[in-house]
């Protein structure tokens, strides 16, 4: 073959394979997006090479063989060009089966046209060697199918350019000056084509088309290895933003909303339907305002923020970030919206659990400490008073003389024993309620009964007022102690010629069952420890020991058979607690 190289040919061969090496870079540096500019650039290399052997030919059977050639480069490239935007936008749900058919479809036809351009026709009409310039030429006539490939051309090349402005027309800045550069780079040689196809040609054949190809290319591919101009990938980003939960919005210098995420959107989307444009206060509700958050000139600021959505009550923590160009100029800012609604929860829920943590400690240590001395001491006055008895060191007379006050501290040791067994009791995991109708008055006098003679001692009488068939709902050993141990207190606080009076009415779907005593009464700050979780107790009018265990057990049945317990008290004028349970 003679080969007569000029200077058109030598560039064209030269920028080939200069574009040959640097497909061959991209191709091992880059990831899958980016590799189908690695393979645009190698079918452009194929174009450059082919069309520069075709312009050192000088027989025309050489030009129609590197016209096969180039062709599968100027086949290919549109086809390479817009795989390469399809993915750079992130819409790889478009390349099914169907759809790369099509988009190869035309390519291989115009190959296997020009491949059998003898015979058909198609795609060249004519052609001939034109020796009337410098060196031989190609002269063509364009065919039908000529005319079907530049539209197909053109088509890939404004879609492509169509999705890159859709896909980045709210990106930021950074991504913005990348798309430029690649639409740019892709107008460059398609204008040259242009003005290819309108006749503009030196020495009426020659194709400027593939030199300005390689400039553009070659331009973009120093910006891809040397500045990193896909390092990030704006739609990895993209991607990336639209999965997030928070919301975030992008907000330029005067607050105005310019681009904003899907979250953002479903978190506001009942107060403002259009976002873009508007002022950030404008799709806030107004209970909220983030105006001193955003005027702040510091980088980073925070707060919270409650919103109503479905008629529930949500708690947002919203961030703002200050965006700054070049380390000076405020460019605007990007605000987050996170749903911390549980996490506020769980906050609230282990601050409640350390504080009734740390008041059951403080139970369990007066639980032990109840154990240690008053239910210790009665026992160790007991043994040593029988040991005297066994020893003869007494006499029974003086034994006698002793025994009210042994009865007394027994009494009293054997009283706490049962609290403290019914409230271990009541802690148990697994405990299960009984509830059954109950006659109230029948289990009052029954209480009674078994706290008269103490109260005849004191001089105190007990009066139950509760009318025949009163019933409730609830576990009757639970409702037994309660009434027990109140009727214990009651007669603790009253002086000799005081009396207890229990009473009970309805309370809506409940029982109301009163204890009243005309006793010293209880000053306001001790009736308001009374239910506490920490033990409170007095001494009765007669010295009378207590534990506080009772009121904090009466209290917790109380609760577990659906009701409620308070105090009313005024002091020197008596006292009276009040319990409900549901009606029978």
């Amino acid at each position: 073959m003679g080969l007569v190289f000029n200077a058109y040919s030598l560039v064209l061969l030269f920028a080939g394979i200069v574009s040959l090496f640097v497909s061959v870079v991209i191709f091992q540096r880059t990831g899958k997006t980016v590799r189908w500019f690695a393979y645009m650039m190698l079918v452009l290399s194929i174009w450059a090479l082919g069309y520069g052997i075709e312009l050192a030919c000088t027989t025309l059977e050489q030009m129609l063989l590197c016209i096969n050639v180039e062709y599968i480069g100027v086949a290919l490239l549109p086809v390479c060009w817009i795989m390469f935007i399809i993915r750079f936008t992130g819409n790889e749900k478009w390349l099914k089966p169907v759809t790369l058919f099509l988009l190869f479809a035309i390519p291989l036809i115009t190959l296997f046209l020009v491949f059998t351009k003898e015979y058909n026709h198609l795609h060249y009409r004519a052609y001939s060697l034109d020796t009337s310039g410098p060196f031989p030429l190609l002269s063509i006539t364009p065919g039908i199918w000529y005319r079907i490939h530049t539209f197909y051309f053109y088509t890939m090349l404004v879609w492509g350019i169509v999705l890159l402005i859709y896909r980045f027309r709210k990106a930021d800045p950074v991504f913005k000056r990348q798309t430029y550069v690649i639409i740019i780079g892709a107008l460059i040689p398609w204008l040259t084509n242009c003005i290819y196809l309108v006749g503009f040609r030196p020495f009426r054949h020659i194709d400027l088309t593939p030199y300005s190809f390689i400039a553009a290319s070659l331009i973009i591919a120093f910006g891809l290895l040397r500045l990193g101009l896909f390092d990030l990938v704006p739609v990895a980003r993209g991607k990336i933003i639209e999965a997030m939960q928070d919301g975030i919005a992008v907000l330029d210098p005067n607050n105005r909303i310019i681009d904003f995420n899907p979250a953002f959107k479903k978190i506001f989307h009942t107060y403002e339907a259009q976002f873009i444009g508007s002022n950030i206060q404008d799709v806030l509700p107004r209970s909220v305002d983030l105006t001193s958050m955003l005027e702040n000139s510091s980088g980073y600021e925070s707060m919270d923020i409650q919103l109503s959505r479905n008629n529930v009550e949500l708690e947002y923590a919203v961030s703002s970030t200050k965006l700054f160009e070049h380390k000076t100029v405020f460019s605007g800012t990007i605000v987050i919206f996170r749903d911390v609604s549980e996490s506020r929860k769980a906050e609230h829920k282990l601050e409640e659990q350390a504080e009734e943590l740390y008041s059951l400690n403080q139970l369990k240590d007066k639980l032990f400490s109840i154990i240690a001395h008053d239910l210790r001491s009665p026992m160790v006055s007991l043994i040593q008073t029988l040991n005297l008895i066994g020893s003869d060191i007494i006499t029974e007379k003086e034994f006698s003389e002793m025994l009210p006050i042994l009865l007394k501290n027994t009494q009293h040791a054997s009283g706490l024993l049962e609290n403290l067994l019914f409230w271990s009791k009541s802690q148990l995991r697994g405990e299960t309620i009984s509830p059954e109708k109950i006659d109230v008055k029948d289990l009052t006098e029954t209480e009674i009964q078994l706290t008269e003679k103490r109260a005849a001692d004191k001089g105190v009488q007990i009066f139950n007022q509760i009318d025949a068939d009163t019933f409730a709902f609830a576990d009757k050993n639970m409702i037994s102690l309660v009434i027990r141990n109140l009727l214990s207190n009651a007669v603790k606080f009253c002086r000799k010629g005081d009396s207890i009076t229990i009473t009970a009415g309805l309370q809506g779907k409940h029982l109301c069952v009163g204890v009243k005593d005309t006793g010293i009464g209880i000053s306001p700050e001790n009736l308001d420890k009374l239910f506490g979780m920490q033990l409170f107790t007095s001494r009765g009018i007669n010295n009378e020991e207590g534990t506080g265990l009772g009121l904090l057990l009466c209290k917790d049945f109380v609760e577990k058979n659906g009701g409620r317990i308070w105090a009313e008290s005024e002091e020197s004028r008596g006292s009276t607690f009040y319990f409900t349970m549901p009606r029978g």
